[in-house]
């Protein structure tokens, strides 16, 4: 979403085969966009006519941002696993392995939530 030609808004739409997923949202910085996500995503609809489209939440959006576009909670992960070594972020321990670091931090986020918006009127 442009104003004055300078992108303020953009959502970022991953395909994989036929199924549509979000991977990000974002705005530019001291910039509130009253229904921004939602003008985004309805142009994303009338131009793809998605069947569904799956967004995976971890620790960025408040939940309500989704029940407003019509998305469904479909489930909630476990903890994911990070490690923390040096200003280095790991999420395989098998790096770690290999480069043979020692004294590392273990850290958890909260898990996801997975979120899926369906499309009921297209057939």
């Amino acid at each position: 979403m442009y104003y004055e030609d300078i992108l303020i808004s953009i959502i970022g739409i991953q395909k994989h085969k036929n199924k549509y997923n979000i991977i990000s949202i974002c705005n530019k910085n001291n910039y509130n966009i009253i229904d921004g996500y939602m003008k985004l995503f309805d142009y994303f609809i009338l131009k793809h006519k998605p069947d569904n489209v799956k967004y995976i939440m971890n620790r960025s959006y408040p939940n309500f941002l989704f029940s407003n576009f019509g998305f469904k909670l479909l489930s909630k992960t476990e903890p994911n696993c990070f490690y923390h070594h040096n200003n280095e972020i790991f999420i395989e321990k098998e790096k770690i392995l290999q480069k043979n670091i020692k004294h590392i931090n273990k850290i958890y986020d909260s898990g996801n939530l997975i979120f899926e918006w369906c499309n009921y009127s297209v057939k």
